[in-house]
């Protein structure tokens, strides 16, 4: 089994830097929660939300780069702070693309099982990337 470092690397890696969502089948367990934010629809219950929701930001932003900046690892408790950089060329919710370039931060806090993520947390300042991509004015 692997170390819950590199189950963390492996999900970032397969799923948001290659592309390949359908990894989480190995990483996620069956019962997985998502809490996201709002913006995204709060909750996503089950594997296969999870890949709609994945596959709506990979939509989004074909070039889309998580890199992690941080980690910390407590028993089946598992944090990273990431920073993620894309280019909105595609569908986002619901909108035209508007080939705006974004890159924010944002923490995920994941609980494991049997070297499995189990429920996820994920925080990032929503606004900023509102703002980036267009959805939302720039304040003046």
């Amino acid at each position: 089994m692997a170390s819950d470092a590199s189950v963390l690397r492996q999900y970032a890696d397969a799923v948001w830097n290659e592309h390949r969502p359908e990894a989480v089948n190995e990483l996620f367990t069956e019962d997985f929660v998502r809490h996201g934010p709002e913006l995204e629809g709060g909750e996503t219950v089950g594997v296969a939300g999870f890949l709609q929701l994945a596959e709506n930001y990979l939509t989004a932003f074909p070039d889309l780069r998580l890199d992690l900046t941080g980690y910390h690892g407590e028993g089946d408790r598992e944090s990273v702070h990431w920073i993620v950089s894309g280019t909105n060329t595609g569908p986002l919710f619901g909108g035209e693309p508007t080939g705006k370039r974004i890159e924010f931060a944002g923490v995920t806090v994941v609980d494991l099982r049997d070297g499995r993520i189990t429920h996820e947390w994920v925080a990032f300042d929503t606004l900023r990337f509102m703002t980036q991509v267009g959805l939302v004015p720039a304040a003046v």
